[in-house]
C-alpha cells in the first residue's frame, strides 16, 4: 500500500496533570518504546511505502524534534509545529490536519492515512489496509467494547455491514458498543470535501467530526472493527493502565 501519512500529535494532555505538562501524550513510554514508536513499528512492518508527517504544537516541538531525530531519522518524518503555545488556543484536531496538508502540498496525488499519536491498539494495521482495497471509501476504525466505556468520552459509531450509517462524539447514552478508534483513511478524491468542511467553520475539535457531515452527503463511510485491547491515553490513570498492557 502507498500512503501520506499524518500523525496528530498536537495535543497539550490536559488532563494527565504534570506529567502532560512535561511529557507530549505520543512519547509515553510502553515497554521499550514509546506510544508513537510503536506506531511507527506497525507502519514499518506492514511493508507499505509511505511519506510521514508529524504536526505538534510549539511546547512539545523540540521533544519531538529530538526523539526522531535520535530514533527515527531513517523515516525522514515531515515534523510540523502549528505555533500554538496554550491549549486554549489550539486549532483543533482537523485544523491541524488541514494546516498540515497545506504546508506540505498534500492535498492530490494520494490517499491519506490519518494517525493519533496518543493511542494503544492491537489489530495490525495491515488488516485495515485490505479492508480499504476493498471498499476504497472513507475509512475509521471501531472497536466492539461495553457501552460503559464510551460514554462521555468516546465517538461512537452506527453500523450497517461495514458501512458506517451514524456517528455521535462522546455521547451521554451510546447507540451502539462501537467505540471511535481516530484512524482515517481519505481516499485522494475526498481531501477537497476535508478542506471544504473546515473552511466552512465546522466543529474541527476532533478528527472524527467530519463523519456525520459526509454521511449526511451521501457520501460513503467505511467502519473497519476488530475486537481487542483499545487505549485512548488520556487522563492519568490510563498511564497507569498502559503498562499492563
Amino acid at each position: 500500500m502507498s500512503f501520506n501519512v499524518e500523525i496528530l500529535a498536537a495535543g497539550f494532555g490536559t488532563r494527565l496533570n504534570e506529567f502532560g505538562k512535561q511529557y507530549p501524550k505520543g512519547l509515553i513510554p510502553y515497554k521499550e518504546t514509546t506510544l508513537l514508536g510503536r506506531m511507527f513499528s506497525g507502519l514499518e512492518k506492514s511493508g507499505g511505502n509511505f511519506d510521514i508527517a508529524l504536526i505538534t504544537n510549539n511546547r512539545f516541538f523540540p521533544a519531538y524534534s529530538e526523539y526522531l531525530a535520535k530514533n527515527y531519522s531513517h523515516l525522514n518524518v515531515k515534523l510540523i509545529n502549528n505555533g500554538v503555545d496554550a491549549p486554549e488556543k489550539r486549532l483543533g484536531a482537523l485544523g491541524d490536519l488541514k494546516l498540515a496538508l497545506d504546508q506540505l502540498n498534500w492535498w492530490t496525488g494520494r490517499d491519506l492515512l490519518v494517525l493519533p499519536s496518543d493511542t494503544f491498539f492491537t489489530f495490525p494495521i495491515t488488516g485495515l489496509f485490505s479492508f480499504y482495497q476493498k471498499h476504497q471509501g472513507m475509512t475509521t476504525v471501531f472497536n466492539r467494547i461495553d457501552k460503559s466505556l464510551i460514554k462521555n468520552r468516546l465517538g461512537c459509531g452506527i453500523l450497517d455491514g461495514d458501512r458506517v450509517v451514524g456517528f455521535v462524539e462522546k455521547p451521554e447514552n451510546p447507540p451502539s458498543n462501537f467505540a471511535a478508534v481516530p484512524l482515517y483513511i481519505y481516499p485522494k478524491n475526498l481531501l477537497p470535501e476535508l478542506k471544504r468542511y473546515v473552511d466552512m467553520g465546522k466543529n474541527i475539535d476532533s478528527p472524527g467530526q467530519i463523519i456525520p457531515w459526509l454521511i449526511e452527503k451521501g457520501i460513503p463511510v467505511w467502519g473497519y472493527t476488530y475486537q481487542g485491547e483499545y487505549l485512548d491515553v488520556g487522563k492519568v490513570e490510563d498511564v497507569e493502565t498502559l503498562k499492563n498492557l
